[in-house]
């Protein structure tokens, strides 16, 4: 076979995907296919072809993980790809050469598969440094309907982990998801004379002694990592021992820095910087156990490569490592910094043939997860692909409008009107081809439903009773699949009443909004009874403080008329406001207002006097205009000097 592997990262970089990349491409040369990469460099405009590898200008962009972003409409490259005569189109990233590579799959008609390596959600905070709540809503929203439209030209999508791919379900992915975790070339990491004496350079460059436990992290230094939970976890272990190597680099190298001085761990936990890629296996081996408290992780490519060595694993994305990860076996999984610390320090206390049994371990787990095994089956799916075999589905079970489709690899619901149904001639034990399953695809309403209710949250947030009203207004309506929509866009958080009430509850605080007010705007959400009464019981223990907080902002405002109408004023405003009328009228009797009515006094006589002369006349409207008599004489006074 003839692959074209297209992606915005390649070597010299080195990350995940890279690494992957590189292990299927030296795989599939190992099995005599034909393999040309097609990525970027820092170059603006030159092209460069050589080896096999299409190289397209790229700007260098530090926000997207430092890629490169090339332009997707590239005609001198397309030219080049059309001589290369691919049979499959094998796309490892999303952005302009992902894009590049999924049109000229479409304009060249060839088969196109899609790895999902990064779970874009959780890295919403590099667009969101304030952590602004709206925003990240947001931005996770548009991480779903984007996703969605990357996956529609695949004719299948490969994912690392079984996390990944039911998160592409939740997004509304329905193509078919293969879960195929990157494979390590475990022979690399095995010990040898070379990486025996480089490991012990290693630890006596900086200071670890033979006896001492060394923690190692590999990786790319970014928030989602998380490496300030395990810095303070050994800051507070009083174990000089106890060591820690950071090794990579990244946007929190500075920060990290910062903090190991602050805490006073500069002989006890170590900044690498960036090292080169045929050294890692040593510094892992430099190590006596592996430590990330990172939950975004897609497969854990580094928790491989440091099993691969022989390394006791410490851990807290359970959901991704269950299959790498045996609690007690090969390591501990942690979920707090007080978790950590109590299972770091049950490590320390460990004998050293315990330490040994569980790096054994970790090497008999990690065997499932060889570079062999990993291209074998990314193979099969190439054939599959090639030959179609896999897309025609037959349908297993009809109910009404939801009809159940399977291939014997993919189970596959679509909620679709009887019309299409008849059109299609859709019954059980038929057989539905590539093509109609595409358009069917198009035409299913759960799909719709889903496609939907995303793009209105995109532009604000609803509570889960509104969703639901707005779900049964798309026909036909079923209320089991409206549920089932409902379930979906809860569990990834696109509809979450408790968050979504306690934003309002903060934004109508910010407004000066009181309890009545408040309770009256809740009303239109439908939120659930006893979630309200919690957040109006909060409402209520500051609900005096809140009173006065508005009652100071109205006198210390531009307040122009009498003493009496000014107190009217504000009155009228706080009970807008939603404050209780009797809480007011005592606030207001209670409280002494220093308010000085002489210019207001002077500006409503100047307007007097404009059609009337007569002072007695001008006397009694300003005294019905609310003004205190000795303000009336004073003003007036003024005028007759």
């Amino acid at each position: 076979m003839r692959i074209g592997i297209f992606s915005d990262a390649y070597l010299p970089v080195i990350n995940g995907v890279v690494t992957s990349i590189e292990t299927l491409r030296k795989g599939l040369l190992r099995e005599g296919h034909e393999v040309f990469i097609v990525s970027n460099h820092g170059k603006i405009y030159d092209i460069e072809y050589k080896d096999n590898v299409l190289l397209l200008p790229g700007i260098k962009l530090s926000f997207l993980f430092d890629n490169k972003l090339s332009n997707p409409v590239q005609n001198r490259a397309s030219e080049i790809i059309k001589q290369m005569n691919l049979d499959l189109i094998h796309v490892q990233t999303e952005f302009g050469v992902g894009i590049f590579a999924r049109i000229i799959a479409k304009k060249e008609n060839i088969p196109l598969i899609y790895t999902y390596h990064t779970t874009w959600e959780d890295y919403t905070h590099y667009i969101n440094p304030l952590h602004l709540k709206p925003v990240e809503s947001i931005a996770r929203k548009g991480v779903a309907i984007l996703s969605k439209q990357l996956t529609k030209p695949a004719q299948a999508i490969i994912t690392p982990s079984s996390k990944t791919k039911e998160l592409l379900h939740e997004y509304g992915v329905y193509q078919p998801i293969h879960v195929i975790p990157t494979g390590v070339d475990l022979s690399r990491f095995k010990m040898n004379d070379t990486i025996q004496k480089e490991s012990s350079d290693i630890r006596q460059k900086y200071g670890v002694a033979k006896n001492d436990l060394l923690l190692v992290f590999v990786g790319r230094l970014g928030e989602e990592k998380d490496l300030e939970t395990v810095v303070h976890s050994v800051s507070k272990i009083d174990n000089p021992r106890l060591k820690f190597m950071i090794v990579g680099a990244g946007p929190i190298f500075e920060n990290l820095k910062k903090l190991i001085k602050s805490l006073n761990l500069e002989s006890r936990v170590f900044l690498t910087d960036r090292v080169p890629n045929d050294q890692i296996a040593s510094f892992y081996h430099a190590g006596n156990a592996f430590i990330s408290a990172s939950m975004t992780e897609t497969q854990g490519l580094t928790f491989i490569e440091a099993m691969a060595c022989g390394l006791p694993l410490f851990a807290s994305d359970k959901e991704v490592l269950l299959d790498l990860l045996q609690e007690q076996e090969n390591g501990y999984y942690f979920h707090s910094e007080e978790e950590c610390i109590e299972k770091l320090q049950k490590f320390i206390n460990l004998s050293e043939n315990e330490r040994l049994l569980l790096s054994k371990r970790s090497l008999e787990l990690v065997e499932p997860y060889s570079d062999k095994v990993f291209v074998d089956s990314v193979v099969d799916l190439y054939k599959r692909v090639i030959n179609q075999k896999e897309t025609d589905y037959v349908i297993i079970g009809v109910h009404d409008n939801l009809i159940e489709f399977s291939n014997g690899l993919h189970f596959v619901r679509m909620l679709l009107d009887a019309e299409i149904i008849n059109q299609y001639e859709l019954q059980e034990d038929r057989i539905v081809n590539i093509k109609e399953m595409s358009e069917l695809k198009e035409k299913d309403l759960i799909q719709k439903k889903m496609s939907k209710s995303l793009t209105r949250l995109t532009y604000h947030d609803y509570s889960i009773q509104q969703m639901r009203e707005y779900l049964s207004t798309i026909e036909p309506f079923n209320q089991e699949l409206d549920e089932e929509v409902l379930q979906s866009l809860q569990k990834k958080g696109f509809l979450d009443d408790e968050r979504f009430i306690y934003e309002l509850l903060e934004r109508y605080q910010e407004r000066g909004y009181g309890r009545y007010r408040i309770a009256k705007n809740f009303e239109k959400y439908q939120f659930d009874e006893a979630l309200v009464e919690l957040v109006m019981e909060i409402v209520s223990r500051k609900q005096e403080v809140q009173m006065k907080e508005q009652f100071e902002k109205a006198i210390n405002s531009n307040l122009k008329g009498s003493t009496i109408s000014v107190k009217s004023k504000i009155s009228d405003k706080l009970i807008r406001q939603g404050f209780e009328a009797s809480d007011v009228t005592e606030l207001l009797a209670s409280s002494d207002i220093k308010y000085d009515e002489t210019d207001s006094c002077r500006i409503d006589l100047n307007k007097l006097k404009r059609k009337e002369t007569d002072p007695f006349i001008l006397k009694q409207k300003l005294s019905q205009r609310g003004y205190k008599m000795d303000s009336i004489k004073k003003v007036m006074g003024e005028q007759n000097d």
